[in-house]
């Protein structure tokens, strides 16, 4: 049987390989993640070189004043956030804490008035393990994110970690945009003018290989 959301490692290898912006990749990425977390709203920021503070890249269904606490206050004073930056261990749900998180402030005082009841906050890694960003994603309904998300979502801090570098430069944009496809055994096709990297491939096949 197919290990849980498999199939999406080929989909989100393509779009991270494409020439498209960050913020339209970023926007696909949180659409092909509601498979996986049946969200009520998500975003992804990435780090401002030299700050703390960080930047939205993709945001759908967080409200100004949320989004803001998200880029602002929560990166800078969040215990759980602190907690998944400072380590290398999976995403932590609310749940998931070794304190009650709800008796924080961003759950007392944002989130949960908000109308969300759960969540989990992905904290994104270059292949050179630098912090980059955060894939945020919230929910109302306390059965989500399942353990098998949890799972798929870990495999994405170091997927993504060139998405929300804002060291390292984009994708240039030659000509019209072209479609990217890389299947779980590794096998490419593609309509761009260059090849796809070894290195992509090599990240989808490694990530479809630790679900099998």
């Amino acid at each position: 049987m197919e290990p849980p959301f498999l199939s999406l490692f080929a989909e989100l290898g393509a779009i991270l390989g494409s020439a498209e912006s960050r913020e339209t990749r970023s926007a696909e990425i949180l659409r092909q993640l509601r498979s996986v977390v049946p969200y009520a709203a998500a975003s992804v920021s990435a780090a401002k070189p030299g700050t703390i503070a960080h930047v939205s890249l993709a945001n759908d269904g967080y409200p100004p004043p949320v989004e803001r606490h998200l880029n602002e206050w929560f990166v800078h004073h969040d215990p759980a956030y602190l907690l998944m930056r400072r380590s290398s261990g999976p995403p932590l749900r609310w749940r998931d804490n070794p304190f009650h998180y709800r008796d924080t402030y961003s759950a007392r005082e944002v989130f949960v008035p908000a109308g969300f009841d759960e969540g989990v906050t992905v904290c994104v890694r270059n292949r050179r393990g630098f912090y980059t960003g955060s894939v945020h994603l919230s929910v109302d309904d306390r059965r989500h994110p399942t353990d098998d998300a949890v799972r798929f979502l870990t495999h994405m801090q170091v997927m993504l970690g060139e998405l929300t570098d804002l060291g390292t430069a984009p994708p240039r944009v030659v000509g019209e945009s072209a479609k990217v496809t890389i299947t779980a055994s590794g096998a490419r096709r593609t309509t761009a003018a260059r090849p796809v990297s070894d290195e992509l491939v090599r990240q989808v096949r490694m990530l479809a290989a630790a679900d099998s």
